[in-house]
């Protein structure tokens, strides 16, 4: 019977997204529901290969036992159909677990769902593998059998609380709100070109510059606060996946960092530079 394959030997790449500049970012919306209408049809295609093993153990257990030529052929052609049958349901599982791949693109909050609902497919289908076939195993399999059960209900247990550790976001890149202080104007000044903006804030008054200085560094702030707590997240989480040996969350994480870098530099980058013009501005007026 085919087991559901792990989560750590999956492949992938998450290129991320980047709505526009002041626009929120994070997880893509659906995705997740996406993940959940794969994994019953996961849950189902195991299920199946399970229910179809135990069915030949029965039928196996009940077929009179005789050193005969017919008898040989029943008991080959019920293994024969067993692995048939576990081969193509396998194969079912890897073409669901590959669109899967496709859709978590190393978002380390989808990653750790995904394989914390897979460990628990694992864990209930083996359970009832368990339950249905002492009356037709051998002690020594059930035993090798119960053990493996252990091993994944601590399994399931363990990536479950990774999964919840994560919170209610698809992604760790903070959302980027505009504060209700900006002002329009103020935005309208923010999607200037430098040298629109250098212009511009020669035509300003004084109180309007001061009030456009406070209000982009109140943004900065804001975004550079949510910027250091968002990295220091991610680094916490991967020293905890080390320690706890879970290597296979360890390059989603390192992938996140990066998103977090890419996505908050430009707009960080473009806050920093009209706080810099407005600031030249100043320092010309004062020495006029």
């Amino acid at each position: 019977m085919k087991r559901i394959k792990r989560l750590d030997e999956f492949q992938s790449l998450n290129e991320g997204i980047f709505s526009s500049l002041f626009k929120g970012f994070g997880g893509t919306p659906g995705r997740k529901g996406k993940l959940e209408s794969i994994l019953k049809d996961l849950k189902k295609a195991r299920e199946e290969d399970v229910d179809h093993t135990i069915s030949v153990e029965k039928e196996i257990w009940n077929t009179p036992k005789e050193n005969t030529p017919e008898y040989r052929f029943t008991m080959t052609n019920l293994n024969r159909q067993a692995r048939t049958y576990s081969s193509l349901k396998g194969q079912e599982i890897n073409s669901l677990i590959k669109d899967a791949n496709n859709i978590i693109e190393e978002n380390p909050k989808l990653q750790a769902f995904f394989s914390a609902e897979l460990a628990k497919i694992e864990k209930d289908t083996t359970e009832k593998l368990i339950k249905n076939l002492k009356p037709y195993k051998e002690k020594t399999y059930l035993d090798e059998l119960s053990a493996e059960f252990d091993r994944l209900v601590k399994d399931a247990n363990k990536k479950s609380s990774i999964y919840d550790e994560f919170g209610s976001e698809e992604s760790m890149v903070p959302k980027i709100q505009i504060p209700e202080k900006v002002s329009n104007d103020v935005l309208t000044f923010l999607d200037m070109s430098p040298e629109e903006a250098a212009l511009y804030c020669k035509n300003l008054s004084e109180n309007d510059l001061g009030n456009y200085y406070t209000q982009i560094k109140t943004f900065f702030y804001d975004l550079q606060y949510k910027y250091t707590s968002a990295i220091d997240s991610v680094r916490d989480s991967i020293k905890k996946a080390k320690k706890e040996g879970e290597d296979w969350l360890i390059p989603s994480l390192d992938k996140e960092e990066i998103n977090i870098r890419y996505y908050m530099k430009k707009p960080m980058d473009r806050l920093r530079n009209r706080i810099s013009t407005i600031e030249k501005e100043m320092k010309v007026r004062r020495h006029v």
